[in-house]
């Protein structure tokens, strides 16, 4: 994923990431193949998702027009993010790995991209991620470089 937002999808744009979709974990016991991404394991909707432009003072809730954001972290280290806006589903696939407060994403679906490395959080049943992304503030066509933040609550 070349940017976190690019990784998710775009509003207009390649936003940020996944469908809500059957888990298929695989491995033992509990699916969970690496005992990091045990805590992430399941399906997440999005609750707040904020992009900043990185060189100007625009900032724009991607939800605000009605959009939605799920994502789906298997215990294979496979994810699945869905941006549905304006009755298009936007979706990526690919794999993820944690190493302490730092998740990589590396998009394969549908092309493969750059990996792209956020910051996360998981407090209180809230997950957040905190990354690079690009997005499309002028809806020109162009996106911007931009920061996402993202807040997601289990489903």
């Amino acid at each position: 994923m070349r940017d976190l937002g690019s990784t998710l999808g775009r509003l207009g744009l390649h936003a940020m990431l996944l469908p809500c979709g059957m888990l298929l974990g695989c491995g033992s016991g509990n699916g969970v193949v690496d005992p990091a991404l045990e805590p992430l394991v399941g399906s997440w909707e999005a609750t707040t998702f904020t992009v900043r432009h990185r060189d100007e003072d625009i900032t724009a809730d991607v939800l605000a027009s009605g959009a939605s954001f799920q994502l789906v972290i298997e215990g294979s280290g496979r994810y699945t993010a869905t941006l549905r806006a304006f009755q298009v589903d936007n979706v990526e696939k690919g794999t993820l790995t944690v190493s302490g407060s730092s998740i990589t994403f590396r998009p394969r679906e549908p092309e493969p991209r750059d990996p792209v490395t956020s910051a996360w959080t998981l407090d209180g049943g809230v997950l957040t991620l905190d990354g690079p992304t690009d997005f499309d503030f002028n809806l020109d066509g162009t996106p911007e470089p931009a920061l996402a933040h993202i807040e997601f609550r289990r489903t």
